[in-house]
């Protein structure tokens, strides 16, 4: 009884305005904490962006210039144009996405899928310190990895209203000062990592000096993309010491030839992405062991 009233008060709790910033003077089954004023989403959803066109794909303009194909810094990597009709635009993954699609697009997708419903790639965006979901001037946008069992709904997704623990054994990022603006929200730098396994290899794809940006529906779910860089020779020498060596070879040149951001002794090392990605409501509990 104790424990169904303390999940009972969790529900209640977030019902509730926040009264200034910090913590809750509440604590989860005497071990876990929540954050006030808090409204958090899974990801329940995650795909690849190829082009839209010839020269125009969404992503962010991760290293604040418009590279042209005469730019030595970024091996020459012409930047898109997003559909919107802003420049600068690195996303190298959906260059190359056109050629590694056919090959094995369905199949990454459908494992990625899995790995969500399976509870195993559960990344949580969690904004605190909330007045307002469409225009507030300050919250603090947490990115991390969240853990459970999900239950998944008639649509074949995470069903909304679950609660997560924060788990601290991946990649997380905090930003502060950030905005809602026409509940719109961007914000960086983040990192997180995605689990891949491909050519019959497993291992997770760390992302670095990312961004994210989504729109925060009136059901309070979020829908939108987040991007960064991968290191190629990280890549590159897990698949070139696996069984699937061979593969790798096939494939390798397509990411060195692509990359576009860290130039060092004459090749650039690092390769930009961007991933799209929808949501569902969710609860965070943090432990104290855990921060």
């Amino acid at each position: 009884m104790k424990s169904l009233i303390s999940r009972l008060g969790l529900v209640a709790l977030f019902a509730l305005p926040g009264c200034g910033d910090g913590l809750m003077d509440y604590w989860f089954d005497h071990d876990g904490y929540v954050y006030e004023k808090a409204h958090a989403n899974v990801m329940r959803e995650f795909d690849f962006f190829g082009e839209n066109e010839f020269g125009i794909a969404e992503g962010f303009d991760l290293d604040g210039k418009v590279s042209t194909n005469r730019d030595e810094s970024t091996c020459y990597s012409q930047d898109y144009t997003s559909p919107m009709g802003e420049t600068g635009i690195d996303n190298q993954l959906a260059k190359v996405w056109g050629d590694i699609e056919p090959l094995v697009g369905e199949a990454v997708r459908g494992l990625i899928q899995g790995s969500i419903n399976e509870g195993r790639f559960l990344m949580m965006v969690e904004l605190t310190g909330v007045d307002d979901l469409v225009n507030d001037s300050d919250v603090t946008l947490h990115l991390f990895r969240g853990t459970l069992n999900p239950l998944i709904g008639t649509l074949g997704l995470i069903s909304p209203n679950q609660t997560y623990a924060f788990d601290n054994s991946f990649a997380s990022s905090v930003v502060k000062n950030v905005e809602i603006v026409d509940g719109v929200v961007e914000a960086g730098p983040v990192e997180f990592q995605v689990p891949i396994d491909i050519l019959e290899v497993q291992f997770p794809l760390h992302v670095s000096n990312g961004r994210i940006r989504f729109e925060i529906k009136e059901d309070g779910t979020f829908e939108g993309m987040i991007g960064g860089f991968v290191d190629v020779d990280y890549v590159l020498g897990i698949l070139l010491n696996s069984d699937a060596s061979q593969e790798a070879e096939l494939v390798r040149p397509i990411f060195e030839d692509n990359a576009d951001m860290n130039r060092v002794d004459g090749r650039c090392r690092m390769f930009s992405s961007a991933y799209k990605f929808t949501g569902t409501t969710g609860f965070v509990v943090r432990h104290p062991d855990a921060d």
